[in-house]
């Protein structure tokens, strides 16, 4: 009798530590969904979580994406030494070295924000000239509105990252540029985002933030620039 016992307790006791592991392994896997929720994936599959500062719902990471919308892919400015004549849609990872992008994003010409295939997916767009004139009343005005969009601290930035406290949860990253004639310049300096509003034939507002002081500038970039790219939910 005492031989049935122990056997009886035993299957109680297996079958109560295999309800707790399978349990706990499906808990887990839940856990581990790689889609956070308030996120955005683009194309690629890259996963953008985002913040809403006012009224609009700006992605937190840079844009990575190297296919449209619909699949396409943007032209690998890799392969080019200047972007001086070129009109179509092109993106660079700064110096040609993919994993800088993996943080930083990579950066774009006007013409592959302009590209009637969107970079963005379905139900985004890249940010207007109108998205950062709201963000930047939203913020305080142009004096200041920088400091609060730039991450804090010089993890990224270069020193003094002046005013930089990231009180909008924006975290904009100091991306460099890439130049039309063929130069990358501002890794750690400065951050240069494009809005899909044209200013002229040659030229669309941009936004730049410097790692000296804590303003925003809204200047025209000349379209065959590379430029760091955000998104905003339509």
């Amino acid at each position: 009798m005492e031989t049935k016992t122990q056997t009886l307790m035993y299957i109680i006791v297996g079958a109560f530590l295999l309800f707790v592991f399978t349990t706990g392994c499906k808990e887990n896997t839940e856990d581990d969904n790689p889609i956070p929720p308030g996120s955005v994936t683009d194309i690629d599959g890259n996963v953008y979580t985002t913040v809403q500062i006012g009224n609009l719902v700006f992605t937190v990471q840079n844009l990575k994406t190297t296919h449209y919308r619909n699949g396409d892919p943007i032209g690998n400015g890799n392969e080019k030494t200047s972007s001086l004549m070129n009109t179509t849609g092109m993106c660079w990872d700064y110096q040609n070295d993919p994993a800088k992008s993996l943080v930083y994003g990579k950066l774009y010409n006007f013409y592959a924000v302009d590209d009637p295939r969107k970079l963005a997916p379905e139900g985004w767009h890249v940010s207007t000239d109108d998205d950062w004139q709201a963000l930047n009343t939203t913020l305080g005005g142009a004096a200041v509105s920088g400091g609060k969009l730039k991450e804090a601290g010089t993890g990224h930035w270069a020193s003094p990252n002046t005013a930089a406290t990231n009180e909008s949860g924006f975290t904009a990253l100091p991306g460099g540029i890439y130049t039309i004639n063929g130069s990358f310049l501002g890794l750690t300096k400065g951050a240069y985002f494009w809005t899909s509003t044209k200013v002229n034939s040659g030229d669309a507002w941009d936004r730049e933030l410097y790692y000296k002081h804590g303003e925003i500038h809204r200047n025209p970039g000349m379209m065959g620039e590379g430029y760091s790219v955000r998104m905003v939910k339509d």
